[in-house]
């Protein structure tokens, strides 16, 4: 993958479906330890760095493809992390 990856190279609704899959199976349950997972899928897909995951999964949250039910200051397991591809 290229080292100059940006969201805009990416097509976040392809990324969303590609992502359902494992969480569906597995949910990212806690929000910093949701959020770790979301970023190691997105690396594992793409073959990007740690930031450029970082930089994608924040685009996907800000885009409403990722979504954090619970309370992120909660207890680690207080909350799932959900794609919703009806932002697709």
């Amino acid at each position: 993958m290229s080292s100059h990856l940006s969201p805009e190279d990416i097509d976040l609704a392809d990324l969303a479906e590609t992502l359902a899959g494992p969480l569906t199976r597995a949910p990212a349950a806690g929000f910093v330890e949701g959020k770790t997972t979301l970023r190691d899928l997105v690396i594992a897909e793409l073959q990007c760095s740690v930031l450029q995951a970082e930089q994608l999964v924040d685009t996907m949250v800000a885009s409403g493809f990722l979504r954090f039910s619970g309370d992120p200051r909660g207890p680690s397991d207080d909350g799932v992390w959900r794609v919703d591809l009806s932002a697709c």
